[in-house]
């Protein structure tokens, strides 16, 4: 029952998100350089049952290009409502903090955290996830506790679109995913595994995450080892640009490059995929032929 409840609850939180009724502030009694965002609430329950359990205000954030600075300050503004309808997304007996690498921030909760009702750690979670995902810097948000995972969230990775959801979270759907996994470094073998999540349309960020996880019980490996970084992803209709961060001992290879654009353009609407890394093209790495935009390429594929 407890794992049913948790599931409607973020159901009921993401079909209603597009409908939470922002409390607008007005844009020039602001400084003209902040940057708006809608920061997410919980719906003070003593006043109303409401349709959303969470609320929303467009807040103000004075240096959006500093991502640190803006996370704080979010975090700040996350405790201090102005809506007389909302309480603070985040209790007073719980501290937070934050750490980014590459576009993941991990939000790791006090010992606090703990003792909150599942009920409402999943309006806090929902709530942060759903601001926090608002800095373009940011495609994926983790939550711990006191610096372990804590149940039922455990690794998922929060993006803008879905929540990748443990099977023991319980799920709305269960959707085959096509992974192109690297065969010995010469070739691309096809997986499919089933994942939980929310919706069916499954983003491009999602489908990275997962293809960067190495295979369990399997001699495949995801593309660069699994040695890299997403530093930013963005989708221009049916394009998709992504750059990924190299460490200075990894070489990327043309079939890394295959394995990325096969399994993008297999599991979501993008049909082509302009890859960089570190910002610079392919043959600055000595990949020829794999400048600009690149489609599937069945011919590198060992099986499926």
């Amino acid at each position: 029952m407890v794992k049913k409840t948790i599931c409607l609850l973020m159901a009921l939180i993401l079909a209603a998100v597009a409908g939470c009724s922002a409390s607008q502030t007005d844009p020039a009694a602001e400084d003209e350089n902040a940057y708006g965002i809608k920061a997410y609430y919980i719906y003070d329950s003593g006043l109303s049952v409401p349709r959303s359990p969470l609320s929303s205000e467009t807040v103000y954030i004075d240096e959006p290009d500093n991502v640190e600075a803006a996370i704080d300050e979010l975090f700040a503004l996350l405790r201090s409502p102005k809506n007389s309808g909302s309480t603070s997304s985040i209790p007073d007996s719980v501290t937070v903090k934050s750490s980014l690498e590459g576009d993941t921030l991990t939000v790791d909760f006090s010992i606090g955290f703990m003792v909150m009702p599942r009920f409402d750690q999943v309006l806090t979670v929902s709530a942060v996830c759903l601001t926090m995902l608002q800095l373009p810097q940011i495609t994926f948000v983790k939550v711990k506790c006191d610096g372990d995972m804590i149940e039922p969230f455990g690794d998922a990775h929060f993006t803008e679109d879905s929540f990748i959801l443990r099977d023991d979270v319980g799920a709305v759907d269960i959707v085959p995913v096509t992974l192109y996994y690297v065969d010995n470094g010469r070739k691309l073998t096809v997986e499919v595994v089933n994942i939980s999540i929310e919706t069916q349309a499954l983003s491009a960020p999602s489908v990275i995450y997962l293809l960067m996880q190495t295979p369990s019980g399997s001699q495949l490996k995801p593309p660069l080892s699994g040695n890299a970084t997403v530093n930013s992803i963005t989708i221009s209709g049916k394009i998709c640009s992504l750059d990924i961060d190299l460490p200075v001992s990894v070489r990327p290879a043309i079939i890394d490059i295959y394995s990325i654009v096969n399994t993008l353009c297999d599991n979501t609407d993008v049909d082509g995929v302009l890859i960089t890394f570190n910002g610079m093209k392919p043959s600055d790495w000595n990949i020829f032929g794999c400048d600009g935009v690149l489609t599937a390429d069945p011919s590198y594929t060992l099986s499926k």
